[in-house]
């Protein structure tokens, strides 16, 4: 039995906000129903990998929906907003973060959902938020995270903007809406009352640039792009090792781990050098330093560098690529990290699970469901439809079959 066990949550998200919520909270043990429609399927779709043919292939549904029940519904049908009306009426939470227009339209607003639902707990994740002269916007988590300052915090001096390699403003939004979510239940459990939750993935944005808004509010000072290295530590880069794009990182932060290093590379010239003994003068020679470590990290493998590294006490990590976690990483190997997934198309695959362990509640996991799985779960265990309205409702398109969700993603 999951700690959230007899929980319900509606989903009705895409992309990866509140999809990464749902599969935490699945994990959990709560029960979440993902509410899908085949109109957002190619945007799932365009969001796989590519298979050696360059054609994609859906890897961001089974990766962002682990443990959760799929109910393909098209909302364009009364029938289908009615079903997703009555299937809010026995949950607890409702979560989207789709546009304040399209949840008008749908009339899964707020005030209007306590209407049916009074003691529902809501979770609007919306690009913007509900009020302000941005809160019409349409934006992803990239959008978003520009918008909020990432981008111009990331990449190297002068040059453009880095977008970072996905989209933090997502996962932190999602990760925040599951805590949010955990408080007021318990809030839930003592009043019995309801709330509405706003999470807009650009204040998500904002609250990870770190002190860059600190460092402006009290130094006028707008950060500026530094690449890998630190204000504050040096070395902090990531170097060349022995192999094609093989790299490790090296942190430095005081004069202690500098001797180590110093020690570790046989170098006693570097130890002497007053260029090189003071954390000033390492940030202030940060070239000519970086140029030295370089030259010895190039001929060694990543991990023998790092190994000799740790065991001196000096921060250092290999640069990982997906095949690198996967198949040679025994550390995530012995935590029993990986779940697999069987699949038809695919074959055995990893999936992701979320990072969470409890000493003595075990997470729920299972395959992500076929998108419209569940369909008849809900319809007649969970609204009790009589067979022949669910049959109907088949017949009319207003629930989707596996055959036709099929032809969306492959």
């Amino acid at each position: 039995m999951g700690i959230l066990d007899g929980v319900r949550i509606v989903e009705l998200g895409r992309n990866i906000a509140t999809p990464w919520m749902g599969m935490i909270m699945a994990s959990l043990g709560a029960e979440v129903i993902k509410i899908g429609e085949t109109e957002w399927l190619p945007d799932i779709k365009r969001h796989g990998p590519s298979s050696p043919d360059f054609s994609p292939t859906c890897m961001v549904w089974p990766d962002y929906a682990g443990g959760t029940k799929s109910f393909a519904v098209d909302m364009h049908f009364d029938e289908g907003l009615r079903l997703v009306g009555d299937l809010i009426k026995i949950s607890d939470v409702f979560v989207n973060n789709f546009s304040l227009d399209a949840i008008a339209k749908w009339g899964l607003e707020g005030q209007h959902v306590k209407e049916f639902k009074p003691d529902i707990i809501m979770v609007q994740q919306p690009a913007a938020g509900v009020v302000g002269p941005y809160k019409d916007y349409v934006s992803y988590g990239y959008g978003m995270g520009a918008l909020g300052g990432l981008a111009n915090i990331t990449g190297f001096p002068n040059s453009a903007p880095i977008a970072p390699g996905h989209s933090p403003a997502d996962y932190h939004s999602g990760v925040n809406a599951a805590m949010l979510i955990v408080a007021a239940l318990e809030r839930h459990r003592r009043t019995g009352k309801g709330i509405q939750i706003e999470l807009p993935l650009y204040e998500s944005a904002v609250c990870v640039t770190g002190s860059t808004l600190l460092d402006y509010g009290a130094n006028a000072n707008i950060r500026q792009r530094i690449g890998n290295r630190n204000r504050y530590a040096a070395p902090h880069n990531a170097y060349p090792c022995k192999g094609e794009d093989c790299f490790c990182v090296i942190t430095v932060f005081n004069d202690t781990e500098w001797a180590a290093l110093c020690a570790v590379l046989m170098n006693s010239s570097l130890t002497s050098d007053a260029r090189f003994s003071t954390v000033i003068g390492r940030l202030q020679n940060e070239d000519e330093l970086d140029s030295l470590i370089a030259d010895w990290t190039q001929g060694q493998d990543a991990e023998d560098v790092v190994e000799k590294l740790q065991k001196a006490g000096v921060g250092a990590g290999v640069v990982a690529k997906a095949g690198d976690l996967v198949d040679g990483d025994n550390h995530l190997r012995a935590r029993g990290w990986w779940q697999w997934l069987d699949d038809p198309k695919w074959g055995r695959v990893p999936e992701n699970p979320v990072p969470i362990r409890f000493s003595d509640t075990p997470l729920s996991w299972a395959p992500a469901p076929y998108i419209g799985e569940h369909n008849e779960y809900v319809c007649k265990e969970l609204l009790k439809l009589p067979q022949e309205e669910f049959n109907n409702l088949n017949e009319k398109g207003v629930l989707s079959t596996r055959e036709v969700l099929e032809a969306f993603l492959f």
